[in-house]
């Protein structure tokens, strides 16, 4: 009976090492037919976007579009911006972004916008406009930006880091 035991535990135990299969290591994905633009895009989308006015950053969210897309390509950026009414700084850049200006009806503090082609506004406070703008981006939380910013022309650098 021990006999019969031992080779029915034998059997069962050199079947189930045989049914085991070594797991395959996953393979890394596949790039091919993947784009530079497409590696580009996804390193891109990792990077983190910021605003820096004197020793104080905000970090900005890009807009999905054509115009923040070109913006993005021309940072690292130091800008000028003068005042303007009180609740914007602008600043004409020398070559301009492609743009597709709409009605906002309303700003909102935080708001990057593209004026025309070339200028660059970013908003200090929310206010109702008639104006047209070309998204750019938003601050993503701008609570002490009117106080960076302070009043008359400021430094502002935009910056990505990945």
């Amino acid at each position: 009976m021990k006999k019969i035991l031992l080779i029915i535990l034998s059997i069962t135990v050199i079947l189930s090492l045989c049914s085991c299969k070594k797991a395959e290591p996953a393979s890394p994905p596949s790039t091919e037919g993947t784009s530079t633009t497409q590696t580009a895009e996804k390193a891109e989308e990792k990077a983190m976007y910021i605003l820096k006015i004197n020793e104080k950053e905000f970090q900005f969210t890009p807009e999905e579009n054509e115009t923040a897309n070109e913006f993005l390509k021309r940072l690292p950026l130091s800008l000028s911006m003068s005042e303007l009414n009180g609740n914007e700084k602008y600043f004409y850049l020398e070559n301009s972004l492609p743009s597709d200006e709409k009605s906002v009806a309303l700003i909102q503090k935080g708001d990057i916008m593209l004026y025309g082609d070339n200028c660059i506004v970013v908003f200090y406070k929310t206010f109702p406009t008639t104006y047209k703008y070309t998204k750019i981006g938003h601050i993503d939380d701008p609570d002490e930006l009117d106080e960076a910013l302070g009043d008359g022309s400021v430094t502002v650098e935009f910056s990505a880091v990945n």
